[in-house]
């Protein structure tokens, strides 16, 4: 059985680890093209300017791992961008998290790898917020921290910010009255809009 939706398929078929015949199975019975047909499409995408399109075909080719500086550094022109939201960005992370691991750790992938791992603990913290999962909140804000303590990255995000925005989602989450939920949430998004101009 397979997913309704042509997204999940992508999915499964990106994150699939076999061999390039094993692949091209997969995608045929997926109804996706072939693992050469889909480098094609990705370089006609990326041409046309397509990112999604471009990051879609690119991790159902033979080298996934081009998808990445491209969702990267639309993310990160997104991020240091003023009026930015989640919904712009989430679903081109959320497909680049589906590349195989065994590219991911390439070393040729380390800082992508790295700028890949510090987007997704700083987005996922935003959507614990948005998604009320409070108790990882704080955990992500600090994994985030870490990792941009430790590794040599170039992500439109700093330490401090990111300590003000926790300090600020802690404060929100200390007022009680129900009725001002929306305005705490417009507050605290303004307040990380404010952060990155």
């Amino acid at each position: 059985m397979t997913p309704d939706s042509e997204l999940q398929l992508v999915r499964l078929c990106a994150f699939y680890p076999g061999c390039t015949e094993e692949r091209n199975d997969l995608h045929e019975k997926c109804k996706l093209p072939t693992v050469e047909e889909c480098m094609q499409l990705a370089e006609t995408a990326h041409a046309d300017g397509k990112i999604f399109e471009t990051i879609k075909y690119y991790l159902l080719s033979q080298e996934p791992e081009k998808a990445l500086p491209i969702g990267i550094d639309f993310i990160k022109e997104h991020i240091s961008s003023s009026d930015w939201t989640l919904d712009t960005i989430y679903p081109v992370l959320d497909l680049l998290s589906y590349i195989r691991t065994e590219k991911l750790v390439l070393h040729t992938c380390t800082e992508a790898r790295n700028e890949l791992l510090i987007l997704c603990g700083y987005v996922g913290a935003l959507l614990a917020i948005r998604r009320r999962y409070q108790s990882i909140v704080p955990a992500l804000y600090e994994f985030t921290s870490q990792l941009l303590k430790r590794r040599n990255v170039s992500v439109p995000l700093k330490i401090e910010h990111l300590s003000e925005e926790l300090d600020a989602w802690r404060a929100c989450t200390q007022i009680v009255n129900p009725s001002r939920e929306i305005q705490i949430e417009r507050f605290f998004l303004d307040l990380v809009l404010q952060n990155y101009p």
